[in-house]
């Protein structure tokens, strides 16, 4: 192997955390793509917030098997990789997400942890062998990336039997901002396997209007994100990056709302947003009601 050909001896080079790690591209739902540059911070400064609260979040571990099913190309599924390196577990990458190779790999590994997007969640579930797959292994799974039916993750806890945990954010926030913790999944609040969760340690997160202005508790703006692990700027596009980094802050031309108990709802992006008979309709909300009525 190739690493068995390189010293054991730390390379030693002299990096600062904020100096560009990587350059992630991200083009949102429209528009060609920005280059992303995240500092080295990016991938720590969330569990570093954790750890001075003495918290834990889904408690990676030495012991843990994790399972890589994105392309490293996507910011969740590198994130995700670093964590697992950072805690020393082992990572188990395959080369394409096939369902039925998924599924084979969570039984042959003992997969602990893993991270899909709502469609690869589906995807195993229409698998015939998913229902004889041995899932014992299985602690947690993380998803985000999209909307996800409520319906689909009603069967997926029941099918998988572990912990699972949403997480909401963007390459510009490197990565997840806000989290739905495992004990919600299970809440009596029905309305709560909607929310995306609330802020991790160290993030703050505001509905702005049109006005600038923060909105109340249930009313619709564009979510504002506030966090350490905030993109340094988009690479050579000065403007785009004073346009969505401002004060400190992300815009995130997301459209979203806040209840009373600080849960963040996310609706759809504002770009996509349809004004019908002056009423706002968000096609995520279009697309759950369409799924519920087809099962």
């Amino acid at each position: 192997m190739w690493c068995q050909e390189h010293s054991d001896q730390p390379p030693n080079f002299a990096v600062e955390a904020n100096d560009v790690a990587v350059q992630m591209y991200t083009s949102g739902t429209t528009g060609r793509p920005k280059g992303v540059q995240l500092g080295h911070y990016s991938f720590f400064a969330i569990a570093k917030e954790f750890a001075q609260r003495g918290k834990k979040w889904i408690g990676w571990n030495e012991t843990d098997k994790s399972l890589l099913t994105l392309s490293l190309f996507h910011i969740g599924s590198l994130w995700w990789a670093i964590r697992g390196l950072a805690s020393g577990a082992e990572n188990i990458i395959l080369d394409n997400f096939i369902g039925v190779e998924v599924l084979e790999a969570i039984e042959k590994y003992r997969i602990t942890k893993t991270f899909m997007v709502p469609a690869m969640i589906q995807i195993l579930l229409n698998e015939p062998s998913c229902q004889k797959t041995d899932f014992s292994s299985l602690k947690y799974i993380i998803y985000g990336g999209s909307p996800i039916a409520e319906a689909t993750l009603k069967k997926a806890i029941a099918t998988f039997g572990c912990h699972f945990v949403q997480i909401y954010g963007l390459t510009e926030t490197g990565n997840c901002a806000v989290s739905l913790p495992a004990d919600e999944h299970t809440s009596t609040n029905k309305d709560r396997l909607k929310a995306a969760g609330k802020p991790f340690p160290g993030v703050s997160v505001a509905i702005i209007n049109s006005e600038g202005k923060e909105v109340s508790c249930f009313q619709v703006g564009e979510v504002y994100i506030k966090s350490p692990a905030n993109m340094i700027g988009y690479w050579k596009l000065p403007e785009a990056t004073a346009k969505t980094l401002v004060d400190g802050w992300i815009h995130t031309g997301d459209a979203g709302y806040v209840d009373e108990e600080g849960y963040i709802y996310i609706c759809d992006r504002f770009k996509d947003m349809i004004v019908y008979g002056g009423e706002n309709v968000y096609p995520a909300e279009i697309e759950n009601i369409l799924y519920v009525s087809a099962q």
